[in-house]
Formats: structure tokens, sequence, C-alpha cells
């Protein structure tokens, strides 16, 4: 067993990468109730967030890697946690974040 506790989610697009990486910075309306702060970005390839998480003195780090297969691309979603009880918050947060990224990219922006 590793020596503290991470959440790691990935899931394939059929979108290219450079249109995830605008939908994760720019999400054209959609909000997400997270707070936090861009840690290190690299055009369509990485996104590194500080998520503040209630009664955690630090921020929770989430890396969003993307990794284009031709059309597709594979987003790979890693968390660190420090508690079993956080890391399920953060794959269940995760979960949704993903869902919602997968239904906005499928259905376009709305408005």
């Amino acid at each position: 067993m590793s020596d503290g506790c991470s959440c790691t989610l990935t899931r394939t697009l059929d979108t290219p990468a450079a249109t995830v990486h605008r939908a994760w910075t720019t999400p054209g309306g959609t909000e997400v109730p997270l707070t936090g702060s861009c840690l290190d970005v690299h055009e369509n390839r990485l996104l590194v967030v500080g998520v503040d998480v209630p009664g955690r003195a630090e921020p929770s780090v989430m890396a969003v890697e993307l990794d284009e297969d031709g059309p597709a691309t594979r987003i790979e979603l890693r968390q660190t946690c420090d508690t079993a009880e956080e890391r399920d918050m953060a794959e269940q947060g995760s979960t949704m974040l993903l869902d919602s990224l997968t239904r906005f990219l499928a259905e376009g922006p709305t408005g």
C-alpha cells in the first residue's frame, strides 16, 4: 500500500486536447463549486490546481494531464489527499467534474 492517499481517474474523450484545455480553463458559463488557484499551466498538456478543502490548511493539489491521441484526448486527473475519507470525496468530486466536462463537450456551451 502506498503512503498517503491519492485519487487518480482517467477518461478518454473524442475531442482534441486544445478543445479540452479550453473547456477546463474557460468553461463558457458552467459554474463549478470549487475554489483554488492555478499552480502550473502547460497549454493543451497540463493544468495543476490548488483546490481549497474545508478544514484543511493547505490546498489539495489536483493535476489534469492531457494526452492527445489523434482526434481523441486521454485525461488523467490526479489529486493528493491526507485521508481515505478525503480521497473518497476527491474521487466523487473528480468524477462529477469529468462527467460535467464530457457533457459540456458533447452539448457545447449553452446560450
